[in-house]
């Protein structure tokens, strides 16, 4: 084919100059083809602000440490529709809200001295600066606040000290007696509602809470006998207020969900964490994995879809689109909800 030359001139009316010139900068830039001509594209609408949320991710490593990611290795779906992630940002040494929610249920009598150790670890060595604050809730069938959040590490060790079971009068070995008439309170005494708890935890403490990390330190023995509410409206109450459930049990099993027991699905659908305490030995490990899960994360920013039915709370779901992260094995944690 005979290459055209855009810069020989020609004398001929005005109009066909004028239409010779057009042609001839299509051809040359190379953006027509015969029968064709390019049209611009729409650009995709943004996500309008009100539309933006944000959600914490953790991502480890099979060794457990902190692993490098970029945006454009994950895929997002919200009741299984592709959703658009705006921004990933690597979030390091964010301050802390803590609760640390220790269970003093009847069940507990034997192991609650290491679990007061735990919490009182959890102070010394993942609180370590005045940015973080705690607040230190003892519960069984109800919840008590033993201190406010406060940065004053000697007052939060003082609150764990203090906290103790104490047996109910129609208390029997290994269980809480029935009695002659019903209890005064929906909850008994010596009983355990941990999903009541994490949920006042959540809505009395940390929900106002804004600018840090928000987080429930549950120590029980994994157990729920008592709770008024379900553990999926725990889940669902905590995930949307973005307070992510990290729990030390102090039981190696519980009763099982879909192949999870349901202190674990508490910790892992708030993007959370679940460890079992067998020994007194334990506690470091259990720690140490805990801070580097807190201290080091990702925020995700995404562009929530509209017109949900209202009362309806939309599952969530993080996938990795590399192929060689997929083959790395890393472990993502995040809430499995999505706020809308």
């Amino acid at each position: 084919m005979k290459q055209i030359n855009c810069n020989n001139a020609f004398v001929m009316p005005k109009w066909v100059v004028a239409a010779s010139f057009t042609l001839c900068l299509l051809l040359c830039s190379g953006s027509y083809t015969a029968g064709q001509a390019s049209l611009p594209q729409a650009s995709a609408p943004a996500c309008e602000p009100s539309r933006q949320r944000q959600l914490a991710l953790n991502v480890e490593d099979k060794e457990g440490h902190f692993a490098n990611l970029r945006l454009e290795d994950l895929a997002l779906t919200i009741d299984k529709a592709p959703a658009e992630i705006l921004n990933l940002e690597a979030k390091l040494d964010q301050p802390l809200a803590v609760v640390i929610l220790i269970d003093t249920s009847m069940s507990q009598e034997f192991t609650l001295s290491q679990t007061k150790l735990a919490a009182q670890k959890f102070v010394e060595w993942v609180l370590r600066t005045k940015r973080d604050r705690a607040a230190v809730v003892s519960f069984s069938g109800e919840a008590i606040v033993e201190e406010e959040l406060t940065n004053e590490s000697a007052r939060l060790q003082a609150a764990i000290a203090r906290i103790e079971s104490i047996r109910p009068p129609d208390y029997v070995l290994g269980g809480v007696g029935a009695g002659r008439s019903p209890p005064i309170r929906p909850q008994r005494q010596g009983s355990t509602a941990i999903w009541n708890a994490v949920w006042s935890s959540t809505d009395g403490i940390l929900k106002p809470i804004t600018g840090v990390r928000r987080i429930v330190m549950l120590l029980t023995d994994g157990l729920d006998n008592s709770s008024t509410i379900k553990l999926r409206e725990a889940v669902e109450y905590a995930a949307l207020h973005d307070v992510a459930v990290f729990s030390i049990s102090t039981l190696d099993k519980g009763y099982t969900i879909y192949g999870r027991d349901e202190i674990t699905e508490l910790s892992e659908d708030t993007g959370g964490r679940s460890f079992v305490m067998k020994k007194v030995q334990d506690i470091p490990q259990i720690l140490q994995r805990t801070e580097r899960e807190l201290r080091s994360h990702y925020l995700l920013t995404y562009c929530a879809p509209g017109g949900k039915p209202a009362g309806v709370v939309p599952r969530l779901r993080i996938d990795l689109k590399n192929p060689q992260l997929r083959t790395a094995k890393l472990r993502l944690s995040y809430r499995r909800y999505a706020v809308m």
